[in-house]
């Protein structure tokens, strides 16, 4: 399981090789944190395939340095906290959306 903690809140780039960790660092939201980890895998290559970008092409959408000064600035909100590879992800591996949909609900 590809996972990772690190000492404070971090600010990941590239292809998450690059970490910075944040000053301050962010405090955690009220209510749980869930980490999921289906029984199936999700490949890594067809994720990444379904974002349907050309070689050299950039991720439409907002700037991740802005995303991360506003969680600086703000804190951490749903509005800020973006997964580019949600969608691809949900698409090789539709029972995530499903996992997320219960945890919305409370179902867990």
């Amino acid at each position: 399981v590809s996972f990772f903690f690190s000492r404070d809140t971090a600010f990941c780039t590239g292809r998450g090789e690059v970490v910075t960790s944040l000053v301050p660092p962010l405090g955690t939201p009220e209510g749980a944190f869930w980490i999921v980890k289906p029984q199936e895998g999700c490949p890594t290559g067809k994720v990444y395939g379904n974002l349907g970008l050309k070689p050299g092409q950039e991720l439409p959408g907002e700037d991740p340095a802005k995303l991360r000064d506003a969680m600086v600035e703000q804190g951490i909100s749903q509005s800020v906290c973006v997964n580019d590879l949600e969608a691809p992800a949900h698409a090789v591996v539709p029972k995530l959306a499903l996992i997320k949909e219960a945890l919305r609900e409370g179902v867990f």
